[in-house]
């Protein structure tokens, strides 16, 4: 629901969740962004293209995925990007994530779907 939503509120001609210039909308929803790129296809089966395809015929979050594509063009967004990933990856390989994979095989009522 809140990625609809926000998918809803990016304009399409839009560089930025705002308008054309970087404010905190975008940085506090990078992070978020990354550690959904993370999660939710390690864990949850969503497909990669969520995060990647711009084509609304193909991806209901269009909006959402250019705006991410867009910013991880930039050198710092890049930065930011490769820390948070690399935090993830430590923490999925010492086990954080296990309960919640064990968790969704017992009960396939789990599974998250996106639009």
């Amino acid at each position: 629901k809140q990625l609809t939503w926000l998918n809803g509120k990016i304009p399409e001609s839009a560089k930025y969740m705002v308008n054309d210039k970087i404010t905190l909308a975008d940085m506090t929803w990078f992070p978020t962004m990354v550690f959904m790129e993370y999660l939710l296809p390690h864990n949850f089966g969503w497909d990669k293209n969520m995060f990647e395809s711009t084509d609304p015929k193909v991806n209901p979050l269009a909006n959402v995925a250019r705006w991410y594509t867009h910013l991880q063009e930039l050198p710092e967004f890049q930065k930011v990007k490769q820390q948070i990933w690399n935090h993830w990856a430590k923490m999925d390989e010492a086990g954080m994530f296990k309960p919640i994979r064990e968790e969704e095989v017992k009960d396939q009522s789990y599974k998250w779907v996106y639009p």
